[in-house]
């Protein structure tokens, strides 16, 4: 399927795209609320300024995809793989992301609020100034993730896997390593 073969339908009021295959699509500054693309293949596209609230993405595939500035509010994205990603910038409140692949990830000055991150991969993610206010990373992989700069209120680190784990103030945490 191609970026405009997507809008079109999408404008026509179609919103399942489950199973879909978008790799390497340019999908900028789209707005996509309620869509549901699960188990999509999103792979390397550029998805900046688009717009998913309220999409269904749980299991997508964005390894690699742009989605600098969108906003990822209220999104169900239960094991997705965002390895590789670029989500500078991006608005994450409510959202379920519990089991999803962030390794590598560059999430630097993302704000997560009220998110639900349990069980994530966030190995080697850079979340160098990122705001995090009531976000739950219980048993998350924190290896070699970077939170230089980063602010935290109210996340619950309960089980996390600090390994090399640089905190904002620049020391690095080594618990359950």
């Amino acid at each position: 399927m191609t970026a405009e073969e997507l809008l079109e339908k999408y404008a026509a009021g179609e919103r399942d795209f489950s199973g879909v295959d978008l790799s390497g699509v340019d999908l900028r500054g789209a707005y996509l609320s309620d869509i549901c693309l699960r188990d999509a293949n999103l792979s390397n596209a550029n998805l900046r300024f688009v717009n998913f609230h309220s999409a269904k993405l749980d299991r997508i595939n964005l390894s690699g995809a742009d989605l600098r500035d969108a906003s990822l509010e209220a999104v169900d994205m239960r094991e997705a793989n965002l390895s590789h990603a670029n989500l500078n910038c991006v608005a994450m409140s409510d959202a379920r992301l519990a089991g999803s692949d962030f390794s590598y990830a560059d999430l630097g000055l993302t704000t997560l609020h009220d998110s639900y991150m349990a069980e994530v991969n966030l190995t080697g993610a850079n979340l160098s100034g990122a705001f995090m206010n009531q976000t739950g990373l219980m048993r998350a992989n924190l290896t070699g993730c970077r939170f230089r700069r980063a602010r935290f209120m109210d996340v619950g680190w309960d089980e996390a896997i600090f390994c090399d784990t640089v905190m904002s103030d620049g020391s690095v945490r080594n618990d359950n390593c």
